[in-house]
């Protein structure tokens, strides 16, 4: 989850990742408030997000020309 250094901070936003993120996983596997989870079952919806085409706004670089909206996600236990 995406979030500010204020513990429970963490809403809505989440990061998903194209490649290995050696820095993202190791924060993972130690003691931190870094929460990782879940994996995706179709590869074509990554895909279609990572597609999107992207720019700079307010400063922040790589941010979607307009916006990606996952309008649901099943969760499996």
């Amino acid at each position: 989850m995406a979030r500010t250094s204020a513990p429970d901070s963490a809403t809505s936003q989440f990061f998903i990742n194209l490649v290995n993120n050696d820095n993202l996983n190791r924060l993972c596997l130690m003691d931190t408030d870094m929460q990782c989870l879940g994996n995706d079952t179709g590869m074509d919806v990554v895909d279609k997000i990572a597609s999107v085409s992207t720019g700079v706004t307010m400063g922040f670089p790589n941010v979607p020309k307009t916006p990606v909206v996952i309008k649901s996600i099943t969760v499996v236990e």
